[in-house]
C-alpha cells in the first residue's frame, strides 16, 4: 500500500489496485494482475506478504516487539521515517496515517514522517518546476494531533 507504483520498486510493475484496511491485494486481483513470471515483482511482494490483512491491529503487532523490548529496557522508541505514496485513494492513505500515528501515540512512539521533496504527499511537489506546491492539510492535521 505505502509504495504502490513506486518508480524505484519492483512493486512498478503492479497495476492493480491495493486496499487498506484488508487484503492489500485481493485474491481476485493476484489473480487478474499478477504476472507470476516476474522475478523481481514476486520477490517483493512475497517480502511485504502482499496478500496479507492489514489494519490498525495488525500494523501494531509489527512494532510489537520493539514496544515490549523498549519497556523491558526504559527505553524511548523513536520511528525514524515513515510514510505513504499519494499513488492509492486519498481516503485509504488518510486512514493508514491515522493507524499509524494512532499507535505511535498509543504506545509513546515518537516519529518522523518521511516527505522528500513532497513525494509522500504532505505538500504537494512540481517536478516540472522543481518546487514544492499546496500543503495536504488534511494529512497535516492527522500528524500534527
Amino acid at each position: 500500500v505505502t509504495h504502490h507504483k513506486a518508480f524505484w520498486s519492483p512493486a512498478k510493475f503492479y497495476e492493480g489496485p491495493v486496499h487498506y484496511p484488508g487484503q492489500c491485494i485481493a485474491d481476485s486481483d493476484w489473480n487478474k494482475y499478477i504476472d507470476t513470471t516476474n522475478v523481481p515483482l514476486m520477490a517483493r511482494l512475497n517480502e511485504e506478504n502482499a496478500r496479507g490483512f492489514y489494519n490498525k491491529d495488525t500494523l501494531r503487532s509489527i512494532i510489537q516487539p520493539a514496544i515490549d523490548k523498549a519497556k523491558e529496557y526504559g527505553l524511548q522508541l523513536y520511528c525514524n521515517e515513515f510514510g505513504c505514496l499519494p499513488n492509492i485513494p486519498e481516503e485509504m492513505r488518510l486512514k493508514y496515517y491515522q493507524d499509524v500515528t494512532d499507535n505511535f501515540r498509543e504506545n509513546n512512539i515518537v516519529w518522523a514522517s518521511w516527505d522528500y521533496k513532497g513525494n509522500f504527499g504532505i505538500v504537494k511537489w512540481d517536478s516540472e518546476n522543481k518546487k514544492t506546491s499546496a500543503p495536504n492539510l488534511n494529512l497535516i492535521k492527522i500528524l500534527a494531533e
